[in-house]
């Protein structure tokens, strides 16, 4: 999306073969198609608010160019699925397997749809289990599951949602700015459908969930919206914090303001690296994903 507004805010020949080439790098993407979904409803937020704060002729072609340039990037992929979806959909939908799953997942999306799960982005993945080497069942995120249910870890992750909702409410001060209005219908638009069991978000789910192929392709929320919404945290996380710490160093002048924003900047990355903890001690992947190089190789 940085590539997206560069482009935007000056229309030249390097900033769109930039948005051209990371948008190329992002057809991956198309090997879970519903992500792509995600991600153009994201992209028409953008568009879409920045046509109406600039409304003029030459700005709808601006937009509508963006526009084609995006599906002639993901055509070679995205055309078959329409096809595909068009005249096979229904054999996908009632495919014995989906009959069996579907609704499993809904009701784990449901079950971590909860307020206090979506505020740490925790989803289902918390239950994966694996077999030892013994026969016995055990948590693939046993350490961070523990860590996570330290008070204090708690009052970080909880902390920082006050904090991501807080800059929500900057941007929608800053209402103004087509960019504010984005990254509010964003975090709205990923956010309801990750609390599913949250009102009024679920009352709004449930809705969407009765159109058959909507509720085939996206019945696991978090593997969906889970990434986008991680993003949208994380922008205004960062938003909340850079008006946090003008109001808190405002008072100071010269090296003694430097300093508070050393302190702060400090304090929250010592915090933020306390509540992720296990993994920098190795968690990050799950350890029996990894592959030991023979021996022979070297």
């Amino acid at each position: 999306f940085l590539t997206l507004v560069n482009l935007l805010e000056k229309t030249n020949r390097k900033n769109l073969l930039i948005f051209i080439v990371v948008s190329f790098l992002t057809t991956t993407q198309g090997f879970v198609s519903p992500l792509f979904f995600v991600y153009i409803g994201l992209l028409t937020f953008f568009l879409g608010f920045y046509f109406l704060t600039h409304f003029h002729w030459k700005t709808f072609l601006k937009v509508l160019s963006i526009g084609l340039i995006t599906i002639a990037i993901n055509a070679y992929w995205f055309l078959p699925l329409l096809y595909f979806t068009k005249t096979n959909a229904t054999d996908y939908v009632s495919a014995y397997n989906n009959q069996q799953s579907t609704q499993g997942f809904i009701d784990k999306s449901r079950k971590y749809g909860t307020l206090d799960h979506v505020a740490l982005l925790r989803g289902f993945y918390v239950e994966s289990a694996d077999i030892s080497d013994t026969g016995k069942f055990f948590s693939i995120f046993g350490d961070m599951n523990t860590h996570l249910e330290d008070p204090t870890v708690k009052a970080i992750g909880y902390g920082s949602f006050v904090l991501v909702v807080v800059g929500v409410g900057i941007c929608l001060w800053n209402w103004k700015r087509y960019t504010h209005l984005a990254i509010v219908a964003g975090w709205l638009f990923t956010f309801t459908f990750m609390a599913a069991s949250t009102s009024p978000f679920r009352e709004l789910s449930e809705l969407v969930q009765r159109i058959p192929v909507f509720r085939q392709a996206f019945r696991v929320a978090f593997t969906k919206f889970s990434i986008s919404l991680s993003f949208f945290y994380a922008i205004c996380f960062g938003i909340a914090c850079y008006y946090l710490f003008w109001l808190i160093t405002r008072p100071f002048k010269g090296q003694a303001r430097q300093f508070m924003n050393y302190t702060w900047v400090g304090l929250v990355t010592v915090a933020l690296v306390f509540y992720a903890f296990p993994v920098f001690q190795g968690n990050f992947l799950y350890s029996r994903t990894k592959i030991t190089i023979p021996s022979g190789y070297f």
